[in-house]
């Protein structure tokens, strides 16, 4: 675990010294809060979860870059050096991707300072916090499925986007037509944010169901990430694709 955390810590150094994601992660979740704050403007219904939709929006973009990151990696021809190291392939990988949705928490503070200096109604508690450590939990987990998936392809910062707002469409950030409702209960198991989200927007309540059911979820990705991320690497270092540029 300590080499882990050197690692990890190592590649967030990197992370934050790249100006293209402190500039994602801002206008992400800036352009998502003011788009917010110029509807409640014009209808004067102010919404007191605004800035936690920018915060959500914030931290998913950051963490969808798990793709891209991979795609860079391999660009400059040191994925293959990152992977073959003497920790486990899985968590050399996880500490390659692990920056992206830790940076992507900040999201929420910046989405919070421009709340409280615009004055926007706001219901602050300690239970925030937990959610918050609940959505970065799932998301750091299907980050690594994500990122799994695309060692295999020398595209993967093409393909980075096609993941951001599909996932969070489906999983309820955004209101839904009434005809997918019926498919809510297997979008809350298939997205494992899902859960998180609809707690941080009160649409669910922390119940026993809910937090065994983001439980299972969270499980569910974390294992599936780990048997489909072992088997790609070993895949993509017999076939020789690990060193593979564009």
């Amino acid at each position: 675990m300590r080499q882990f955390m050197a690692l990890a810590w190592f590649h967030l150094k990197l992370y934050v010294q790249n100006s293209y994601f402190l500039t994602l992660m801002g206008t992400s979740t800036l352009s998502m809060f003011f788009l917010q704050y110029l509807v409640a403007s014009g209808t004067q219904q102010w919404d007191s979860a605004l800035w936690l939709r920018a915060g959500i929006v914030g931290l998913w973009s950051c963490g969808t870059t798990a793709a891209g990151i991979i795609g860079m990696q391999r660009g400059i021809g040191t994925l293959t050096y990152l992977i073959n190291n003497r920790v486990s392939d899985y968590l050399s990988l996880a500490a390659v991707v692990a920056p992206a949705s830790i940076f992507g928490v900040l999201s929420f503070g910046v989405a919070l300072g421009v709340a409280l200096l615009l004055g926007i109604p706001l219901q602050l508690n300690a239970s925030l916090l937990l959610m918050i450590l609940a959505l970065w939990m799932v998301a750091f987990a299907l980050d690594l499925l994500i990122a799994g998936l695309f060692v295999l392809t020398p595209h993967a910062i093409i393909y980075e986007q096609l993941v951001t707002f599909p996932i969070l469409i489906c999983s309820g950030l955004y209101p839904l037509p009434e005809a997918f409702n019926v498919g809510e209960p297997l979008m809350d198991i298939l997205f494992p944010i899902a859960i998180p989200i609809k707690w941080l927007l009160g649409q669910y309540n922390v119940t026993y169901y809910s937090a065994f059911a983001f439980l299972g979820s969270l499980v569910l990705c974390g294992g599936l990430s780990l048997i489909v991320t072992r088997w790609i690497i070993q895949h993509a270092k017999q076939t020789g694709r690990l060193g593979v540029k564009y």
